[in-house]
């Protein structure tokens, strides 16, 4: 898909870098001030506090830290072994020692990368994706699943690492296709389920063709969160599972047992990439939420998947303030080729920027502004801007998408 490196490249840029600390995690710092009473200020991370001395540090210097104990106001960090240097390989060498895992050439990458970035993590987690590395060839969308891992706290094995392989290499179109021919060329395998299942894909991309534009996403969106198994995992657990077992999620599940060669093989792929989206779809601080939604392309003719992002503060319900949020579609169309809608809502003023390379595209948006100014009226919503400007400028000046404040550090000592 060619949008996917700017989902990519969004979606990496989402994620809070300033998440609570936790018992275990590693991260590089320095000290940058000394004061009385044998306090420091030091800079961990992406997080800058003041931190209580108990071991020998000089101002300057930097070195690996491991957080120990977090209590009210005070969290306290191990040092890992001695001073570092300029050399960031060696120093990610030594910190491998440190930790009793093995120091080679691609595993100090691995870690200096980690350390460059700052990404925490613990012991456990980098022995799992180091793992998960050494048996993967393509060394390069391996390290950047596996970093996304990390920042998004998954946990670290091969089967969630496949999920999102499939989320990032495949599409639902591509599935549904992919899966409509295996079960046509394997047509004595569990014919019931798989006439069952076949029916179930083609009523869920059935797009009404008397539905509005509105109608027909709002439509495919309800069908795409019971279909593709989103809270499949928790109707189990609350034992709902007459409901659960009618999702596509379920139903696939169950001809993965039943089947073997390439139809079991394309089943698990289908499983995989659905697994894949419902881990991507929902982080959430005190604060805000970030969801995020992908949607078959085929009921629009679109040869690619509809990516949705949402981001917006809570609301007393503890849902995306519909007043207050952000939206932002991914769209690959026939005509007009890649194409980003960047909807931003403040009090209910939206904010449109359209990237495009079509030439003269503001002249057709001006055509319909009226239009979509009276759309948005009729949803209490007020046009404020609407703007075009090139694909190519949104993907060299990508905007952090994620805008949670990093409060949540503030005000906290440090005791080393």
């Amino acid at each position: 898909m060619k949008v996917n490196p700017l989902l990519n490249k969004t979606t990496s840029s989402i994620i809070n870098t300033n998440e609570p600390l936790q018992p275990g995690r590693i991260l590089k710092g320095s000290v940058l001030h000394l004061y009385p009473n044998q306090k420091a200020r030091i800079q961990l991370g992406n997080r800058e506090m003041v931190a209580q001395l108990k071991a020998s540090l000089s101002i300057g210097t930097s070195y690996h830290f491991q957080v120990q104990s977090i209590t009210n106001q005070s969290i306290h960090l191990k040092v890992l072994g001695k001073e570092l240097k300029g050399d960031e390989r060696d120093n990610a060498s030594q910190l491998l020692q440190q930790l009793g895992i093995k120091s080679s050439r691609a595993n100090a990458s691995f870690v200096q990368r980690l350390l460059t970035e700052n990404i925490p993590f613990n012991r456990e987690e980098l022995t799992a994706a180091l793992h998960i590395l050494s048996e993967k060839p393509d060394k390069a969308n391996s390290y950047l699943l596996l970093r996304e891992m990390l920042m998004k706290r998954l946990p670290i094995n091969e089967a969630i690492f496949q999920s999102l392989y499939q989320l990032r290499n495949s599409s639902i179109n591509e599935q549904v296709d992919l899966f409509m021919k295996a079960t046509s060329q394997n047509s004595n395998q569990s014919p019931q389920l798989v006439a069952s299942l076949r029916e179930k894909l083609q009523s869920f991309l059935n797009v009404q063709a008397n539905d509005s534009v509105k109608d027909s996403i709002f439509n495919l969106l309800k069908s795409s969160l019971i279909n593709l198994g989103h809270g499949y995992d928790s109707q189990l657990l609350q034992g709902k599972s007459t409901e659960s077992n009618q999702s596509l999620k379920a139903m696939l599940l169950l001809l993965q047992q039943q089947t073997m060669g390439s139809l079991n093989e394309t089943t698990k792929q289908f499983i995989e990439l659905i697994n894949g989206l419902q881990l991507n779809s929902v982080r959430e601080t005190p604060e805000f939420i970030y969801t995020q939604i992908q949607l078959p392309g085929l009921p629009f003719q679109m040869k690619q998947d509809i990516h949705i992002k949402f981001e917006g503060k809570k609301n007393e319900k503890g849902e995306i303030n519909p007043s207050h949020c952000r939206i932002i579609f991914f769209l690959e169309l026939s005509h007009l080729n890649e194409t980003v809608i960047d909807m931003n809502i403040q009090n209910r003023h939206v904010s449109i920027t359209l990237f495009n390379n079509t030439p003269q595209l503001d002249e057709l948006i001006t055509t319909i502004k009226p239009l979509l100014k009276t759309g948005l009226e009729q949803e209490d919503y007020h046009l404020s801007t609407i703007t075009v400007q090139s694909y190519n400028s949104h993907q060299q000046g990508e905007r952090s998408f994620h805008t949670i404040d990093s409060e949540i550090n503030q005000g906290v000592d440090f005791r080393v």
